[in-house]
């Protein structure tokens, strides 16, 4: 199903971007943008280390339309963002059916262990342009998850051995499909700094840790 949502999206944004090429004008109002983003995360759990670095990136295309003959204007468009939880926690699911983390164990050596998720974004945003080429935006997010999954490459926590080994599991349960947001946006035409709040948690309720992001980012995108 989210396989089948993101060709449609790919396919419209194909279109769109056909049908603009006929107007110049038109295809001047579309945005591309780049943003690598490192998160923090509030109410994380207190029994596994996370770190300092929890690096991510996003990619998106919004149209803007000016409003009649202000500095503002409006954009919308759609976002894809990764993002990768980093920790010397293994997400587990308990007898109750509930997701939770357990520490590895000190002894065990590991190169690679993350839990990684994507998003499909719709933005909107309110944006403002000074002849000072300095440009602030204010928006809200909506998202649904197109891909979750854990990765760890190291010795064999399953037996106890000391052979490396590479697992993934993907569709983790207890995850939350959806997300809210709000961001904001500063930046000296091309080069743009980016904070946003997600509303929603990263689990269900009550069905695992009580934790959501805050996100930094450097957005790259034309004035």
């Amino acid at each position: 199903m989210k396989r089948t949502i993101l060709f449609v999206v790919l396919f419209f944004i194909g279109q769109l971007v056909i049908a603009q090429g006929t107007n110049p004008y038109s295809l001047k109002r579309l945005r591309f943008g780049f943003e690598p983003t490192v998160d923090f995360w509030l109410k994380a759990p207190s029994d596994i280390d996370l770190k300092l670095l929890q690096r991510g990136a996003s990619f998106h295309l919004m149209y803007e339309q000016p409003i009649k003959e202000s500095k503002f204007s409006l954009c919308g468009g759609l976002s894809v963002a990764s993002h990768n939880l980093y920790s010397n926690g293994r997400l587990k699911v308990n007898n109750e059916g509930n997701s939770y983390f357990l520490a590895i164990h000190d002894t065990i050596v590991y190169t690679k262990n993350k839990f990684s998720f994507t998003y499909l974004d719709i933005p909107v945003e309110l944006k403002y342009k000074t002849n000072s080429h300095i440009n602030f935006a204010l928006g809200l997010r909506a998202g649904l998850m197109i891909n979750d999954h854990t990765k760890y490459v190291g010795e064999d926590y399953l037996s106890g051995g000391t052979r490396d080994i590479k697992v993934k599991f993907a569709n983790n349960a207890n995850i939350m499909n959806y997300r809210l947001g709000a961001y904001a946006v500063l930046g000296y035409r091309w080069a743009n700094v980016k904070f946003g709040y997600s509303f929603t948690k990263l689990f269900e309720k009550d069905k695992g840790p009580n934790m959501s992001p805050m996100t930094f980012g450097l957005l790259i995108r034309p004035y």
